[in-house]
């Protein structure tokens, strides 16, 4: 009886933990279907304890996959194409305003643009909301990092990220050397993009 109550609170841990790290886009058995995907491009495994600047730099020699290339419009009326902006590393946040981790972990991604903008590209790339939602919540909240728009959902389908927010790194080889499924801490954005430079 004990064990099956042990058991069941392990299940239920893992539950909230899921729904407090990320949002499903569609259900949430497509949450393991994600994971699987993303085991492709994941350089670094989530740990209990965050992983320091010089093990993010240690797994990330490791040869990543090729990033798949795309071009999406952004907010400001440009165009964004992943492959054709390798003068740095890029950091990409697939995420959505009504994602609570999603929101909960923007203030660091802002942090993290203003402080390295210089030395990294940044892109935030919003999953299937429209213009007029995207600028309100930027506006609100006085955020400034470039923001590209997935309409129909073509760029999260093809990385196949069913769950967020999800981020990744792309090194100037157009690799990517890092990549994570659920919201970041400031401290392991900034282990990964420091990894990377």
């Amino acid at each position: 009886m004990t064990k099956k109550i042990l058991t069941l609170s392990f299940a239920f841990l893992i539950l909230i933990s899921f729904v407090f790290t990320s949002c499903a886009k569609n259900e949430e058995k497509e949450f393991a279907k994600a994971a699987e995907q993303l085991k492709k491009y994941q350089m670094v495994e989530k740990k209990e304890s965050e992983p320091t600047t010089q093990e993010v730099k240690t797994e990330a020699k490791k040869e990543g996959p090729m990033a798949l290339d795309f071009s999406l419009q952004m907010t400001d009326g440009t165009k964004f194409t992943l492959l054709q902006n390798l003068d740095k590393p890029i950091l990409v946040n697939y995420w959505a305003t009504w994602c609570p981790p999603c929101v909960r972990e923007f203030p660091d991604l802002e942090e993290m643009y203003k402080n390295y903008k210089d030395r990294m590209h940044f892109v935030a790339i919003n999953s299937a909301e429209t213009k007029d939602v995207i600028e309100a919540f930027m506006t609100k909240n006085k955020y400034t990092i470039p923001v590209a728009m997935d309409s129909d959902n073509a760029v999260g389908m093809m990385y196949g990220i069913a769950s967020i927010p999800t981020t990744f790194i792309v090194d100037t080889e157009g690799r990517i050397v890092f990549a994570q499924l659920g919201m970041m801490t400031k401290k392991q954005m900034q282990n990964a993009i420091e990894a990377a430079l």
